[in-house]
């Protein structure tokens, strides 16, 4: 019993602790250049992280933009002239980006990923209020029996 408590008060420290972090880093990331914060991971085939605008951006295939900022590459069908392309996709929904193309060839994929740091930072604070809940639950119930065994 005494451990599930401490389990749950130590992941509600956690949870707050992390939502603060991503919360700084969200507000932060508006007042600096999505290049500064840019991490290239050549381990994982060339993974590449970029953070800026509220948004946080894993991509593959990096390219530089006109004003010389690094952005994902996306390929255009209309504009593409080879290698032949097999299949394009694209799903988005508000804070939500992701994008991939597929060559014809060898099935070479490039892909981007483009994601509100909100959305973290909203299922972090629901994990923290049924995190709360379940600790105030736990409590009410040993005081409770607390009492029941005091009385005896």
């Amino acid at each position: 019993m005494r451990r599930r408590r401490m389990a749950l008060e130590w992941g509600l420290i956690l949870t707050v602790g992390v939502v603060l972090a991503l919360s700084t880093l969200w507000g932060s990331s508006y007042f600096i250049d999505d290049t500064l914060i840019y991490l290239g991971i050549p381990y994982f085939h060339g993974l590449h992280f970029t953070l800026g605008g509220g948004d946080i951006c894993l991509f593959d295939q990096a390219e530089i933009g006109r004003g010389g900022n690094l952005a994902p590459y996306v390929v255009n069908p209309r504009t593409h002239i080879a290698p032949p392309i097999r299949r394009v996709g694209r799903v988005t929904i508000p804070g939500f980006d992701f994008h991939y193309c597929q060559f014809a060839p060898d099935g070479y994929i490039i892909w981007s990923i483009r994601l509100s740091l909100l959305y973290p930072i909203m299922v972090l604070l629901l994990v923290a209020v049924v995190l709360g809940c379940r600790l105030k639950r736990r409590r009410r119930a040993m005081e409770a029996e607390g009492f029941s065994t005091a009385a005896r």
